[in-house]
Formats: structure tokens, sequence, C-alpha cells
């Protein structure tokens, strides 16, 4: 096989070629500059091209003059035809072994290899395959690999987040509310809708556009105690107009929101859409050291699909740091950007030392991971052993809890 320099422009594409090379260009051409030109552009005599459009056009783009080309002189017309289509074809047959090539991406990994694009692995892709649970995550999560890497190579154009939700006419079995009707109408959304994931767990990704930067004065105890922009404990009033304007979180047994947010997500979003809260704290269904992997990764699925869900039909959210052991670093931070305005987390009670070395922990882990702004802490209670303990960086606000703040104003 002789290999001859020809310039680009003597290279001809072929007119009719049927595979669509548009979206594999930059990929080619990021190849080209990591490893070099290692594979020459099959031509007929003619020089028109047999095999190798994406590497004449990454040619093209990258401005080189003159390509590695190897004349198949010895092709009659028709065999050059099918050859053309042989190779794009064969191409689309071959499988990956999950195993071997979660293995060899990890060996790359670990020797600093940082920029994965370069191989036309999508973000997504690269987290399935590292996973532990590589083999059965990644094989469920795909179609094809050459398919989903093909979808990836192209930078999507910045667009609008989707709504893979579907519009839904619903009757209130609830007692009618009344609709302001100088505000925008109530839209209604499918309960089983799905959500756009970059995590090798599906996490509906939280949408940075859309969480709250703001301000909280003080929890809500009392109904004469109005001061713009309290606290709302969910399960502490009913769904009224108490909440319109506040920040409403899910601080509660995870059954006395169940039913309402999880069951009913649909109503639920009806009652939000007339009372217009100013912010929602994402539900805190609860993880625990002593549960089951897969129980902690459901109900952070949940947590994560609510507020998604939420955020989808206009309302701001505040992520809700939830905390578990160490064990759940590898998930529990996943879907969140780098970055956010504000968080909350709840100190909860009935904190042993080692309950308290595991939260401080985690809240050093979250700090770490995730920039935040400002973090309120519900269950101000336990600043006094709390604070010193916590990560520096962030504003904290502290709250004391619901109960507490009741009791300490002689209300019980």
């Amino acid at each position: 096989m002789k290999v001859v320099m020809k310039r680009v422009d003597e290279v001809l594409p072929y007119g009719k070629n049927p595979r669509r090379n548009a979206k594999a260009v930059d990929a080619v051409a990021e190849s080209i500059r990591q490893f070099g030109w290692r594979q020459p552009i099959v031509v007929d005599k003619e020089l028109v091209i047999i095999v190798g459009h994406t590497r004449w056009l990454a040619a093209q783009k990258m401005g080189i003059e003159k390509v590695p080309v190897v004349v198949a002189t010895d092709l009659s017309p028709d065999k050059v035809k099918a050859y053309r289509l042989a190779d794009n074809k064969t191409n689309e047959l071959a499988e990956w072994d999950v195993g071997l090539l979660s293995a060899e991406l990890k060996e790359l990994s670990e020797a600093g290899w940082g920029d994965f694009s370069s191989l036309a692995f999508s973000t997504t892709e690269v987290d399935q395959l590292l996973s532990p649970l590589a083999e059965k995550v990644f094989e469920a999560a795909r179609p094809t690999l050459a398919s989903a890497a093909q979808e990836q190579i192209e930078e999507p154009e910045e667009q609008a987040p989707p709504r893979d939700y579907i519009n839904e006419e619903i009757e209130d079995d609830d007692e009618p509310h009344q609709v302001d009707e100088t505000k925008d109408s109530i839209t209604t959304y499918r309960a089983d809708a799905t959500f756009s994931a970059g995590n090798w767990l599906g996490f509906p990704d939280v949408l940075p556009g859309m969480l709250w930067d703001g301000d909280i004065r003080r929890v809500y105890i009392k109904d004469a105690d109005v001061a713009p922009t309290q606290l709302i404990s969910w399960s502490s009033v009913g769904v009224d107009d108490r909440m319109r304007g506040h920040v409403i979180n899910f601080y509660a047994d995870d059954h006395r929101f169940e039913h309402a947010i999880w069951d009913n997500a649909i109503t639920f979003l009806d009652k939000m859409a007339v009372i217009r809260p100013e912010a929602l704290v994402m539900p805190d269904f609860s993880t625990w050291t002593d549960e089951p992997t897969a129980f902690n990764i459901w109900n952070t699925y949940r947590a994560r699909w609510c507020s998604r869900y939420w955020q989808e039909a206009g309302h701001k959210i505040i992520p809700n740091i939830n905390l578990c052991d160490e064990a759940s670093w590898e998930w529990i931070f996943l879907g969140y950007p780098p970055s956010i305005p504000t968080a909350m987390v709840q100190c909860r009670n009935g904190f042993d030392d080692k309950a308290k070395q595991v939260f401080c922990r985690g809240m050093h882990e979250w700090c770490k991971r995730i920039k935040t702004k400002k973090i309120f802490v519900y269950g101000g209670e336990h600043r006094e052993w709390l604070e010193p303990n916590l990560p520096k960086g962030p504003e904290y606000v502290w709250f004391i809890s619901y109960h507490k703040a009741r009791k300490d104003a002689g209300l019980f």
C-alpha cells in the first residue's frame, strides 16, 4: 500500500455519499490534533474519496494543506461503490465490551487523562463508564454507544430546557380554589414526566436558571406574625394564602408529604400556582445511614424529580443538602451544577457524637464539591456545637425549627 501526500483541494468528495458526517467533524479534528494523522484517506483514480470524508472535512477545518491518501487504482467502479458502503456499515456492527472499556477509561483517568471529549465520549457516557455499576448502568442507558456518541459530538445550541411532560387537563377533586385572573394562566402537567439527566443514575438535572437567590427573615410561627419572606414549614399550616410570597420547606416525616407532593404531584402544582410562593425547598425525602443504598437512592431521585418538576412549572427552588454517610458521596451530589446561590440543610434532632461527625463531614464535602454563596440552617438550636465545625466560605443563616420556635414563644 503506497501512501502519497495530496493537496486538500485536489481530493474530491463523493457527491452522493449517503453518510452524514457533519456532526463528527469536530471530534475527528480533535483526534488529529491529539494523536496526529494516523489513517490515510482512500480515493479512486480520479481522487474522489472512497473512505475518509470526515477526515477530509476535518483537515479543511484545521487548515491542513496536504493530507495522506491511498489511491485505489485496482478497484472497479462497482467495487469502489460497494467498498464505500461496506466501510460505513461495518463500523456500526461492532459492539463494546463495557467491562473492558470501563477498565481502559479508568486507567486513562488514573493516569491523569482529563479530556475524554477527544475520544468522542460524552460526559454522560464517561460518568456511566467510570461508575462502579458501569456494565449494568451503561448498557441500560444507551441505545448503542455509537449513536449516543454521535449525538453528543456536535455542541448543541443554547436553548430552553426540554419539556418532557405532556399538557393535560386535570379535574381537581379537592375544594375549589380562587384563581387570581390578573396572574398568568395556570398550567397543569403530567405527574409521570421524565427529565434530562447528565449523570449515571438518572437524577433529573437541577436547572441553574431556576434556583432562588434571596433572603429569609424568620421562621413562621403564628398567623399574626407577618414578615417579608418567612420560612414556612409545609406541614405547619394549611395550603392557603399564608404561604403566598414566602419560602416553603418540607421538613417533616416523609409520610406527611408522600401523598400530597409525590402521589398527587399535579394537584400540588395546581395549588402552588394559585398560592405562588417565593420559592420551594427541595423536599426532604429521608436518607439514612442504616437504610439500604437502594432506598436512599430512590428517595434522592424523588427529591430531585419533584424539584425539577416544580422548576419546569415556573417555581424557583432551593436545593436541600440531604446528607447521608460517606458511602453516599459517590452519587448524592449528582445532578447539581458546580455552584449555586443558596441551599438549605436540616440539622436533625437526636444527634450522637458519631452522627455529628457524619453531618459535619458531609457539609465539608458539599462545600468542596459545590460552591454555595449562602446556606440556610434549619435547626439553629444546634448552632453552638455545629457552627465551629462548619466549612468556611458560605454565609450561614440560622433558623430554629418551627416546633422549637413555637415552644420558645409559649404557643404550646
